[in-house]
């Protein structure tokens, strides 16, 4: 099965199969097929440049509009959620799980609508949705009775809804 949105395990560049076709020049009907088969344009790699950038970056320029994010992607809002996203995950899951993660980021999660994001060892993990004000967080732990949360995650923070679910 394609997974459009992984990048290489171990790899340090975060890169995607639409980010290497940004780096690479492929076609524009390869870069449509990519975002037709669900490919996100607002994830961006290790170096913080999403697909769009890279092809600006390396003169691919005939890439650019298939590869522009279809909503406000560079809106600082994005930034200080995905500080909030990262700050709830890490609150969830640490000390107990001891592996780097890449943090799901709030573009994506307005590209996309929801997201899953599993949490190796967690036996659960997240359900990321795009709300209005920001992304509706719920996470539980399946082994543990009454785990579930549900945050809301603005500008102003991330706050605690509702808990003892799952």
């Amino acid at each position: 099965m394609f997974h459009p949105n992984v990048w290489r395990i171990g790899g340090d560049s975060g890169f995607t199969p639409l980010h290497q076709a940004a780096w690479h020049g492929a076609s524009v009907e390869v870069v449509r097929e990519l975002v037709r088969r669900g490919a996100w344009r607002t994830l961006r790699a290790a170096d913080g440049l999403d697909a769009a950038g890279i092809a600006r970056e390396r003169g691919h320029e005939e890439l650019v509009p298939e590869l522009q994010s279809p909503g406000p992607a560079s809106d600082l809002r994005f930034s200080v959620l995905d500080g909030h996203l990262m700050g709830l995950i890490e609150a969830r899951v640490r000390p107990a799980l001891g592996i780097k993660l890449r943090y799901p980021q709030a573009a994506v999660v307005h590209e996309a609508g929801t997201i899953w994001y599993p949490v190796p060892g967690m036996y659960g993990g997240f359900v990321f949705k795009a709300i209005p004000e920001g992304v509706e967080a719920e996470s539980w732990i399946r082994v543990v009775g009454g785990s579930g949360q549900r945050h809301v995650i603005s500008r102003n923070g991330c706050h605690l809804v509702e808990e003892g679910f799952v």
